[in-house]
């Protein structure tokens, strides 16, 4: 799913309702930062996180840990928009080769 140009959230075919809802997420995260000027609205975009509900879904799963330790980093230095781990990464890609990006995420199951 692209938001804004080249900002992808999270993609895949098998899983529109899931994008949707991202998108929805992200845009209500920067419309709540706009309207609430002294409240900080963090936004987390992670990849596939180990829990209970992915065990049986993707590979290169990283731990609710590691979310938690890069989540904070960014919540010390008061990024609101916090890209978690391979994001960064598909974030770049994108910016290079949106059509790149697309191929990559085309085949991932969520």
């Amino acid at each position: 799913m692209k938001l804004n140009g080249n900002k992808i959230l999270i993609t895949g075919a098998t899983s529109a309702v899931y994008c949707r809802t991202k998108a929805d997420i992200h845009i209500f995260s920067k419309s709540l930062r706009y309207q609430l000027d002294k409240v900080k609205v963090f936004e987390i975009i992670p990849p596939l996180v180990d829990t209970e509900m992915t065990k049986d879904r993707g590979k290169g799963k990283i731990s609710p840990q590691k979310l938690v330790e890069e989540f904070i980093q960014a919540f010390k230095n008061n990024r609101y928009e916090v890209n978690i781990h391979k994001v960064k990464l598909l974030r770049a890609i994108n910016r290079i080769s949106p059509q790149l990006a697309d191929k990559i995420m085309k085949d991932i199951t969520i």
